[in-house]
């Protein structure tokens, strides 16, 4: 697996570099009403998808509604939404697949944010693009650009993240610096006065990575403490308050931080035993950690480990693994969790049918990734993403498929078992009487004809109640009793004798009970004539037996 060093952020996305030169497969998934996607649609996709035209692609951006790709010659291509110019191109048309962007050479970092661009040069200059509200495109004014236009006064650059609506750019000195709007305080200098220029952060050095939000900023220190300005009202600052603040504040009770990343109104950080720390606003269940509660104060994410990247969006978090597969959790009306589905997701769930991902980029409402897989297979897929549950006894008919790859496809289970009762054709049709109750997670792989594998997990539900059942019926000695044994009897039981309800019962075990009365009980039993007896369990689960004295 090729995993890329990861050593700055930006607003959306994890912008990193690597040691060599490759090309990766570019996917993507989520809303595509502008053709963010760059699949030549303006269709939303809840699984990944090919970006189309897009070979020899380095690193990736999301914005709002479109996207950036630095290429391996190190020019830039963009595509989707352009009613700003926000695309580069010269134009201010949308581009439903990748468009260069014009007058552009030597980059090596770029990033998106709501409807302005940025480029880093090898050189150490910034070069901007898009909507210029106060002054975001830094060179004095705010008229908007449809073309590349350099950030003047700023040299030896070395890392550039977009906020909104604002930027900032770290120096090789380890200052950072910031223009745009300042309302809340997200240029950090001490007040709350927008430019068109860049300032200097107050009070920050040593810093080796930053991250731009909605109207918040952060920074990553040499000493792995995270620092936060700006906007406040969700706890996105971390600082254990919900006050803005217009100079740097320490993140509370984070250590070891190697990476950040900033949304809309929430952040977060891996620290250095590749956990993932989240802390802000939790409409959606962005945090991850199954409630929508929010936290101004670091929380980690649950049941994820090994993080190696991460994206955030207006209200969903991505995180990418060492072993190459993704999870989202959050908002998902569009798509944006990859899950198959439109569910929203207070918890991670992995995206469908990617491995030998290494590198991560979000968009507001979108993601963007690269995967290697060897130039040779396709991303296969495979529906449905989630199986519908079964009930107890009753004949279960479903089939999966999967697509991308050379028909036919051969389904197995590759990890986990099947429900009791259930079947897997090697054709995908799953059937079968389930035999048992309960939760059952598997996996099933799926092979295309060339080889190529795609899986995917499942957790399946079977309902329904697993009755009681009598084997035998023994009358005891003086004075008169009955035992009954069998299996899965519950405590919770009433007895009917008859029509008559008996309370007058010891519980043994599950698989035997006594029925106590004496000449009461053994009235109910007239010699020779046959009684049914009933157990009901208290989940309403019965079995009867007809006993004659």
């Amino acid at each position: 697996m090729k995993f890329r060093t990861q050593i700055r952020t930006a607003l959306f996305c994890m912008l990193v570099p690597s040691l060599a030169i490759f090309a990766g497969v570019p996917l993507s998934w989520g809303a595509n009403w502008e053709g963010q996607l760059g699949d030549g649609t303006m269709v939303n996709q809840n699984i990944p998808v090919p970006v189309r035209d897009l070979d020899g692609a380095w690193e990736l951006a999301g914005g709002h509604q479109y996207s950036l790709a630095l290429m391996n010659d190190r020019t830039v291509m963009a595509w989707g939404y352009n009613e700003v110019g926000q695309l580069g191109n010269g134009t201010y048309d949308r581009s439903l697949v990748p468009v260069r962007v014009v007058n552009l050479t030597g980059v090596t970092a770029v990033s998106a944010e709501l409807y302005h661009s940025m480029a880093l040069r090898g050189d150490g200059t910034v070069w901007v693009w898009g909507f210029n509200k106060d002054g975001v495109l830094g060179n004095g004014s705010v008229q908007m650009s449809n073309v590349p236009i350099r950030v003047e006064g700023l040299t030896d650059i070395v890392a550039i993240s977009s906020g909104i609506p604002h930027s900032l750019a770290l120096k090789e000195d380890g200052t950072v610096w910031a223009w745009g709007n300042n309302e809340y305080g997200q240029l950090g200098n001490g007040t709350n006065t927008s430019s068109s220029a860049p300032v200097q952060v107050s009070g920050l050095t040593g810093v080796t990575a930053i991250a731009g939000g909605d109207n918040h900023s952060l920074a990553l220190k040499n000493d792995g403490t995270v620092w936060a300005w700006g906007s406040n009202d969700s706890g996105q600052l971390g600082n254990s308050t919900n006050d803005d603040s217009n100079v740097p504040v320490k993140v509370s009770g984070l250590s070891g931080v190697t990476a950040i990343a900033a949304g809309y109104g929430f952040s977060a950080a891996i620290t250095n035993d590749s956990k993932m720390w989240v802390w802000g606003n939790n409409d959606y269940g962005q945090l991850g950690n199954g409630t929508m509660t929010h936290s101004n104060v670091p929380i980690q994410v649950p049941g994820i480990q090994g993080v190696v990247s991460i994206g955030l969006g207006n209200a969903h978090m991505a995180a990418l693994l060492g072993d190459g597969s993704v999870w989202a959790w959050g908002y998902n009306s569009y798509g944006e969790l990859g899950d198959g589905t439109f569910d929203n997701r207070q918890s991670p769930v992995q995206v469908s049918g990617l491995s030998g991902v290494y590198y991560l980029a979000s968009g507001d409402f979108h993601n963007l990734v690269l995967k290697d897989d060897g130039g040779t297979c396709p991303p296969i897929y495979m529906l449905p993403i989630i199986l519908q549950g079964g009930t107890l006894g009753v004949a279960y008919d479903d089939t999966l498929s999967a697509g991308n790859g050379n028909p036919p496809y051969l389904f197995s289970v590759t990890g986990g078992a099947l429900p009791g009762g259930l079947n897997l054709a090697s054709d995908g049709r799953l059937s079968g009487t389930p035999s048992e109750t309960g939760t059952f997670e598997f996996t099933v792989t799926a092979a295309d004809a060339d080889g190529c594998l795609g899986n995917i997990t499942y957790s399946m539900d079977i309902g329904g109640t697993t009755p009681p059942l009598i084997n035998s019926v023994q009358k005891l000695g003086s004075p008169f009793r009955l035992k009954i044994t069998g299996s899965n009897i519950h405590s919770d039981l009433a007895v009917h004798i008859g029509s008559n309800l008996w309370t007058n019962v010891k519980f043994k075990s599950q698989s035997q009970i006594v029925l106590k009365g004496g000449t009461a009980l053994k009235n109910l039993f007239p010699k020779g004539v046959a009684v049914v007896i009933t157990i009901v369990n208290g989940d309403g689960g019965s079995a009867s037996y007809t006993y004659t004295r």
